[in-house]
């Protein structure tokens, strides 16, 4: 209303653009990821490994039931971890709620995890009678039965309604062919997405937050840039 006022006051036409995602925010290039990397002697403390495609890898760490931190590219602006910084696990097992808390997250055990799901699929998972857009993990839906098989982990477990992300090609190409080459190995079109974040602090924004998170938690694994880092003797 106050940049409205401010329009008519000052005989302005306000347009309002719609937004169409929340990756707003700072992001590191692979240079800069592996200096950073080099100079505190990661390569040495870790084992990392560049492959040919991080997300095709990632994706298969996941349908082997592995968790796996996310960095990259620029950071979500907003309440919730979109992708970029997060932490993904397969939705089909519902022990994976115990492994992330005990890993990193330590939430009440009542508290759920939110979905991340292809567009193109989420009306296989979602009762959205109005075909509502919801990109932002900000819109409560009631879910279907194979969402009750495939994503028991990601929905909330009184009633199995879900919070999602629709997530649209164009909104996030790197993360949305992550979760497809997810669906090429088990079916499934939605992954499991919480923010990545050791308990009660922030969500992480630069290398030095990933490698501080990583290294005080539980997680075996973390993509970040087109490297995936694996802690020895996991």
């Amino acid at each position: 209303m106050a940049t409205l006022k401010y329009c008519e006051e000052n005989n302005l036409e306000m347009n309002i653009s719609k937004i169409n995602n929340l990756y707003l925010g700072t992001s590191y290039t692979e240079q800069k990821i592996e200096s950073y990397m080099r100079t505190n002697g990661f390569f040495d403390k870790y084992e990392i490994v560049k492959p040919e495609n991080i997300n095709q890898l990632v994706a298969q760490l996941l349908a082997a039931n592995q968790v796996v931190a996310r960095f990259s590219g620029a950071m979500e602006f907003g309440a919730r971890a979109l992708g970029n910084r997060s932490i993904l696990s397969n939705p089909a097992s519902y022990e994976n709620i115990k492994i992330i808390n005990d890993m990193i997250k330590n939430r009440d055990f009542w508290m759920p995890f939110a979905a991340t799901i292809l567009e193109k699929d989420a009306g296989k998972y979602l009762i959205n009678p109005k075909n509502m857009t919801a990109p932002f993990m900000a819109i409560t839906f009631n879910t279907t039965a194979l969402a009750h098989k495939n994503l028991p982990a990601a929905l909330h477990p009184y009633d199995q309604t879900s919070r999602p992300q629709i997530l649209n090609q164009d909104a996030n190409p790197s993360y949305y062919e992550l979760i497809n080459e997810f669906k090429k190995n088990t079916g499934s079109s939605a992954i499991l997405n919480t923010s990545f974040n050791l308990h009660g602090e922030p969500n992480v924004e630069s290398p030095k937050d990933a490698f501080y998170t990583f290294a005080n938690s539980g997680l075996k694994y973390m993509a970040i840039g087109p490297f995936l880092i694996k802690k020895y003797g996991n």
